[in-house]
């Protein structure tokens, strides 16, 4: 074991291993064309009309890390798992991807990781993580329960290429101290989020003065009770302010007949395209979903956050109620 990962050990409840897991390669493709072998820290220039971005990834798997972090009872049938964790903080992107390991001593393993255009911006993040996929006996020295990380490495970062977005294109997300906040009203300083949408462009403000919550957001733990209450929390802010944003520019698109702020058309169309718009009738399909949202906006609030569901598939649900178990 390395000096650094027994100076980690010895400060943790059970062995594991910060260099355990490495990167041997990652390749990217855009749309479905190949790009080629992308270094961590890479600037991806793709341009603005793509849609998907899809990562090939290959893992080293030092097996003698096995030995170390998994009692000798176990070893014939190791419970572990690779874990890769994507995230992207400025587009509130947190996603886990498992790879089971048919034989954990074969030490290289490849995963395919895709995500949309609209979950990326800035920097993205790929975390490696060996982790226990089920509870065991508890021993001096061993990790037990299910979901602990064994073994970790050294994140892969690729940097998302963007011109500057125009004034109300972006979701500005500030945080602040509510008490101090004139925009926030008295009644509502205790919360820990607001939705401000009569400045011009939309602003999240978070509240300074809920460290707890602040703290639950920037967490980057990748399995266990605090990713899955992270994942919870931004599951919330999904389903209160896609809603809120699209009532708004629904109403704003019917009163000025299609003329609205920069922003304002781009949640109608990225929603339009999310909710399946025929290739050719864009223009079409955001008429009828301002029509819709203004004519039936109870109605239209189940259908956004059923097709938020369908994405998350209730994953986070079910892992904080595991976690929370």
């Amino acid at each position: 074991m390395s000096s650094k990962s027994r100076h980690i050990a010895r400060f943790m409840p059970y062995a594991c291993d910060r260099e355990g897991v490495k990167f041997r390669s990652v390749r990217a493709a855009v749309d479905g064309q190949a790009r080629g072998e992308l270094a961590s820290g890479s600037l991806l220039t793709a341009g603005m009309e793509w849609r998907e971005l899809t990562l090939a990834v290959h893992l080293e798997l030092n097996p003698q890390i096995l030995e170390r972090v998994v009692h000798p009872d176990e070893m014939p049938r190791p419970p572990v798992a690779l874990v890769l964790a994507l995230r992207c903080r400025e587009a509130f992107l947190s996603r886990s991807h498992r790879i089971t390991l048919a034989d954990p001593t074969a030490g290289l393993y490849e995963c395919i990781l895709a995500a949309r255009r609209e979950e990326l911006r800035g920097e993205v993040a790929v975390t490696p993580y060996l982790v226990r996929t089920s509870s065991g006996t508890r021993r001096p020295g061993y990790a037990w329960r299910r979901g602990a990380w064994l073994a970790t490495g050294e994140p892969w970062t690729v940097l998302i290429d963007e011109p500057k977005p125009r004034v109300g294109d972006n979701l500005e997300v500030l945080r602040k101290r509510f008490s101090e906040a004139q925009e926030v009203p008295p009644a509502d300083r205790a919360n820990w989020f607001f939705l401000q949408l009569d400045s011009g462009a939309p602003r999240l403000l978070l509240n300074e003065e809920q460290p707890e919550v602040m703290r639950a957001l920037h967490d980057t733990s990748a399995k266990g009770r605090r990713a899955a209450v992270r994942d919870a929390l931004y599951e919330r802010l999904d389903a209160a302010i896609w809603p809120a944003l699209l009532l708004y520019a629904a109403r704003a698109w019917l009163d000025g007949e299609g003329d609205v702020s920069s922003w304002q058309e781009n949640v109608l169309r990225l929603w339009a395209k999310r909710l399946g718009a025929p290739r050719g009738e864009l223009e079409a399909e955001v008429q009828q979903l301002a029509e819709r949202a203004t004519e039936t906006p109870a109605s239209f609030v189940l259908e956004i956050n059923a097709a938020l569901q369908r994405d998350d598939q209730s994953r986070t649900a079910r892992l904080l109620a595991e976690a929370l178990s």
